[in-house]
């Protein structure tokens, strides 16, 4: 037999619930007995519901009573969705509005500089500090309170959301010179479209996008916004944002924010370049990610000349744009590139470029033995 105190229980939970700030039980006399639980959400919703069961008989009370424990499940687990919620506020794509809500993580220590010929890299440490594993960050997803081992060290994830455009993680974090931290955010993006990401950091860093590594910038420098425009593929829904962010000394900070995407401002510069390996192999490079090449171009020709004028190498590539050449040179020499880039949206780009490749010879001008 279901008893009146069975339901004041279950009023009493949604009466102490987090998210939910009214509970009440009504007893109508026998004959036409109801037992009416209504409720509402937390104070931020207005909405309202009840539930209403009727005692004609000891089964049909059961069952009602059924259908309110399946009730209570579910709240629970919309109670639970509503906890994870408050990790980050909900976040949408916004053009120009800087992202002032990240959660962080850190700091993380590094290795002061010892051999100044590194100092053009990433503190020792940067590259495989997260579980003594390259590349981790992929995978690596913020949520308050949750640890992150990183080396020998343990750190929670914080919830933060800065009052202007810049977040100050040497006040949200540390004032320990020589580490790093990282910052995680998500955003809705309504459609797949590309996007801007304009960045400025103090110092240098490396940014994810859903898993990807879109930019890297392994030096000392101060904040500039919208220093860095990343181009970023959005996908339609939710987006996954990772920076790392390192600290050489002196201020430690970042900003960011969304800007329109522009094919004349993606392809200024060497967005494409030849250099040359260790060996002296010809290698196309790009500042851009792979994926954001893949979103934005149809095609690659490349057309390379000696310096007496004469084409030695025609290649053209409609995918896996980046990459060594397979032009063969004996000899260190420059040579003179021609880099015409074909977008698939119908404009092109072209680039003219002198780099030097071939096998390097050395020689002994002096012999002291």
């Amino acid at each position: 037999m279901i008893k009146q105190s069975d339901f004041q229980m279950i009023a009493s939970y949604f009466h102490n619930s987090l998210f939910v700030c009214k509970a009440r039980i009504c007893l109508k006399p026998c004959g036409n007995n109801l037992f009416q639980i209504p409720f509402s959400s937390h104070t931020d919703c207005s909405s309202k519901c009840s539930v209403e069961l009727s005692c004609c008989s000891p089964e049909s009370i059961k069952h009602q009573a059924m259908r309110l424990k399946n009730l209570v499940c579910f709240i629970l687990l919309l109670s639970a969705l509503a906890v994870d919620a408050q990790n980050l506020p909900f976040q949408t794509v916004k053009e120009h509005e800087w992202i002032k809500s990240w959660l962080l993580c850190g700091p993380i220590p590094l290795q002061p500089p010892t051999d100044p010929a590194k100092s053009w890299n990433h503190l020792d440490g940067y590259e495989n500090a997260l579980d003594g594993k390259t590349g981790g960050e992929s995978n690596l997803v913020g949520k308050v309170g949750s640890t992150l081992k990183a080396g020998k060290q343990s750190l929670k994830w914080i919830s933060h959301t800065s009052p202007d455009s810049v977040i100050d993680l040497r006040k949200s974090l540390s004032r320990n010179p020589t580490v790093f931290a990282y910052a995680y955010t998500e955003v809705t993006s309504e459609r797949a479209e590309m996007k801007f990401l304009a960045l400025g950091t103090n110092d240098g860093g490396s940014l994810w996008v859903n898993g990807v590594k879109v930019w890297d910038y392994p030096y000392e420098r101060g904040l500039k916004p919208d220093n860095d425009l990343i181009p970023v593929a959005l996908k339609k829904g939710v987006n996954k944002l990772l920076l790392k962010v390192e600290q050489r000394g002196n201020r430690w900070e970042f900003c960011a924010r969304f800007l329109p995407f522009s094919v004349s401002e993606f392809t200024k510069g060497d967005f494409f370049r030849i250099d040359a390996n260790e060996k002296g192999e010809s290698i196309l490079s790009s500042r851009y990610a792979p994926v954001v090449l893949d979103e934005l171009v149809q095609k690659v020709s490349i057309k390379i000349k000696n310096t007496e004028g004469y084409s030695i190498y025609d290649e053209s590539r409609n995918a896996s744009f980046c990459g060594k050449l397979g032009m063969r040179s004996d000899q260190f020499q420059a040579y003179k590139a021609q880099i015409d880039v074909q977008l698939k949206n119908g404009e092109s780009a072209q680039l003219n470029q002198t780099f030097f490749a071939g096998k390097r010879s050395e020689y002994v001008l002096v012999d002291n033995k």
